[in-house]
């Protein structure tokens, strides 16, 4: 099986202590069942923390987390103390893959990291270059034979006219207003989403009227379209392209939305993939309302 991953991923490095959202809170933290054994053996102070702060269910394992939703071992000054102490092999499985993701559309694995991520970000609005895709067995191929999204649908068996992967937003308030009501019945992440849509919807008469396409770098949200479309690809075979296609569109149409009204698009995107990418739930859904 070959992998392919985005022309940036080599790049990808956890920010750590430099990054405003961490992965280490609000999210529950499971524990797989190999790393959980050895936190059950492991020797010292650090040993003695571990124990006291997992939670084991039904035979699966997460931290306790603290009463301001954090990890346990996450430090005051955003470091890791398990790493710090011990080192990054002693992560349990998703501390250690966190956020990449890998999916699969036949022969082939798609991987790459996902939009929650401020890195990830930084690096797909980096650039307003099409974004490129390697066929690698290893990260450190990267830069070899690259090839555009077109090319690499044509490869895996997808054929898409090149117009349909360009993003040209050309919104009406009743396209605008049909992309929210979408989002909008999604199930909220926490009450912050929930006033977000709320200010979204008020203001919604006056962004439209105030839009003009050339507001938008198209090369940055075709990028934004087209790294999108890659992680749904999966989804091609039981929903078809030209749904996914949708998906891709719809949700690149809220994140312009979003970043209008807060005039941050870099945030937009992170906190849509924190409501979309990471629930199933709400991805099946929107593709039950395009």
């Amino acid at each position: 099986m070959e992998t392919i991953l985005p022309e940036f991923y080599p790049a990808f490095t956890c920010k750590a202590d430099r990054c405003a959202h961490s992965c280490c809170k609000g999210w529950e933290i499971d524990i797989d069942k190999d790393t959980a054994a050895r936190y059950q053996s492991m020797k010292g102070t650090l040993g003695d923390r571990l124990r006291q702060n997992m939670l084991t269910r039904d035979g699966q394992s997460c931290f306790r987390m603290d009463e301001e939703g954090k990890c346990p071992f996450l430090r005051a000054d955003g470091l890791c103390q398990i790493i710090r102490e011990t080192g990054e092999e002693n992560l349990c499985v998703i501390c250690t893959m966190h956020p990449r993701f890998f999916t699969y559309v036949g022969a082939y694995e798609l991987a790459g990291t996902g939009l929650s991520c401020e890195k990830t970000v930084e690096l797909l609005l980096g650039s307003s270059d099409p974004l490129r895709f390697g066929v690698m067995k290893s990260a450190e191929q990267a830069g070899k034979s690259l090839m555009d999204l077109s090319a690499l649908l044509a490869k895996i068996g997808l054929i898409v006219p090149a117009e349909e992967l360009q993003y040209t937003p050309a919104f009406t308030l009743d396209d605008a207003q049909f992309v929210l009501d979408c989002l909008a019945q999604t199930e909220p992440i926490d009450a912050d989403w929930q006033q977000a849509i709320a200010d979204l919807q008020r203001r919604l008469p006056d962004i439209i009227r105030s839009f003009q396409p050339s507001m938008v770098d198209s090369g940055r949200f075709n990028r934004i379209f087209h790294y999108i479309l890659y992680r749904q690809l999966e989804q091609a075979a039981g929903q078809g392209t030209a749904q996914v296609l949708s998906f891709a569109y719809l949700n690149t149409d809220f994140i312009l939305l979003s970043g209008l009204a807060t005039g941050n698009l870099a945030e937009a995107l992170r906190r849509w993939s924190e409501q979309i990418e990471y629930d199933p739930d709400n991805v099946a859904l929107l593709y039950t309302l395009i």
